[in-house]
């Protein structure tokens, strides 16, 4: 599924920065991947551990929610560098089939793609978003579960 909506200016305005990065790979054998499509590399990317280490940014931005914030729940950002990082950043595919998660992937644009993940009946909401500078790279997730 594709979609486009205003909520892409934003990324957008964040994507430039995030494609001046170097993902963990650059300079690899793995920069052949210029001609994957975002669908083909979100298969690649969610089921094997390595193509999320060798995709991914660093520093890495990753947002998620601060449950014990008063008077509400807050969004916190975090800067992590690759060290920092919980690998599988996105669950692989038999923890998300076990877990009942579903995945919508949007292309807003030519170098820009989104990765939701989310569970009906649920407040488990995970938006991964991924740049193109000559291989895709994931630049930031955002996790809104409360």
């Amino acid at each position: 599924m594709v979609k486009t909506g205003w909520g892409w200016r934003w990324v957008g305005a964040l994507a430039l920065p995030f494609a001046l990065l170097e993902p963990a790979w650059a300079g690899t054998a793995e920069r052949a991947c210029s001609a994957e499509t975002f669908p083909d590399f979100v298969t690649r990317f969610g089921d094997d551990v390595s193509v999320q280490r060798g995709a991914t940014s660093s520093p890495l931005h990753w947002q998620s929610m601060d449950l014990k914030a008063q008077p509400e729940p807050q969004p916190v950002l975090k800067t992590l560098a690759m060290a920092q990082l919980p690998f599988p950043v996105m669950p692989l595919v038999a923890e998300r089939q076990r877990a009942s998660l579903l995945l919508d992937v949007e292309m807003p644009g030519t170098h820009l793609g989104k990765v939701t993940l989310h569970k009906a009946d649920t407040d488990y909401l995970v938006n991964y978003y991924f740049v193109k500078k000559d291989c895709w790279s994931l630049v930031r997730i955002d996790d809104w579960s409360l």
